[in-house]
């Protein structure tokens, strides 16, 4: 004999629902307190229902046979009060196809007392005006180009280190309120025209050879 097996209607916990539309009475930590019907109703925020509520909102609730009740959804708000959409534990919003983008004509702001941490193929960031501020800053590249009008450099210390450094200019300046010191294995400066260095002392020290030559050598 065949016996096939009986599919059973799988039933659920919680028997009969209804629903109801209340305004939220009051917020109590995980609890709120719904008015509908003159009564008062204890319920919990439902999962789907991101928006959280607040006091004063028109919410629809589902009242279940075993006596719990759960707001679904937030119904209508006073314009001005504020929305807050709270997911507990990890969440992702994904956009396997297309765009996830944020509008906002006020401001956008992105608080965490951990990490953040962006990956992308491309990063572009526009604006008329930035400001970054940390204790610590580092930057890690393989190349860097920036093309700015001006650039002000404020720092109690500066390090340069590099295997080779090329400058090119129109003018150059440079004030030194204490000691300037140069080290180099040779040091070679080509004027086209003058020049002129001034002093109260000069000192010219060589091991082995000092070499003045032109057509004309004025001392004193």
């Amino acid at each position: 004999m065949n016996f096939e097996p009986q599919r059973k209607r799988a039933k659920s916990p919680r028997g009969r629902a209804v629903q109801e539309v209340g305004t939220v009475h009051a917020i109590e930590g995980e609890l709120i307190r719904v008015e509908v019907a003159d009564d008062i109703l204890v319920a919990r925020r439902a999962a789907s229902c991101l928006l959280a509520p607040t006091a004063g909102d028109a919410v629809l609730v589902v009242l279940l046979e075993s006596g719990a009740a759960y707001v679904l959804a937030v119904l209508e708000r006073d314009a001005e009060a504020s929305s807050r959409i709270v997911l507990e534990g990890d969440a992702s919003i994904e956009a396997p196809s297309g765009k996830v983008r944020v509008l906002s004509r006020e401001g956008v702001e992105v608080v965490t007392e951990q990490e953040i941490s962006m990956i992308a193929g491309r990063a572009t960031i526009q604006a008329a005006d930035a400001a970054v501020s940390a204790e610590r800053l580092g930057v890690f590249s393989s190349a860097v180009h920036a093309e700015v009008g001006v650039v002000k450099v404020v720092a109690e210390a500066l390090d340069s280190i590099a295997d080779r450094i090329f400058q090119k200019a129109k003018r150059v300046y440079r004030v030194v309120t204490e000691q300037d010191n140069l080290r180099a294995e040779s040091i070679d400066h080509a004027a086209k025209r003058t020049l002129s260095m001034r002093a109260e002392h000069a000192i010219v020290m060589a091991k082995e050879l000092v070499k003045v030559d032109g057509e004309q050598i004025h001392l004193g």
